[in-house]
């Protein structure tokens, strides 16, 4: 993001359109690479720590939304890494969590 600004910056005007991923696979494809370094495809599942009383097994959500939400946490945890904890707001990453669990038909809004 901050790279982008700082290259915007360079012309006179720039223009941004919002295309949605289902919309352009090949180019978010080739964003996860460059998040993750293509390591997901040799990776194996890591073992996660229990929270609260008991051990419990996660909800089993269908593969495309769980990897959208992993790709989603990964790529917001590269940015906060970088030293701004509030770009994207943490409500902005709940937001397209949300939206990715009513896609994949887990949550449904109340009408």
């Amino acid at each position: 993001y901050e790279q982008a600004k700082r290259l915007a910056a360079g012309f006179d005007r720039v223009t941004y359109t919002h295309v949605f991923r289902e919309e352009n696979k090949r180019a978010d494809e080739l964003c996860n690479q460059a998040l993750d370094g293509a390591a997901r495809k040799t990776e194996k599942p890591k073992a996660t720590t229990s929270h609260g009383s008991g051990s419990r097994k996660p909800a089993a959500l269908p593969a495309g939304a769980r990897e959208e939400i992993l790709e989603c946490l990964r790529s917001v945890a590269c940015v906060w890494s970088g030293g701004n904890p509030n770009e994207p707001r943490p409500e902005e990453v709940w937001e397209q969590l949300w939206t990715i669990l009513e896609d994949a038909g887990i949550l449904k809004t109340a009408k």
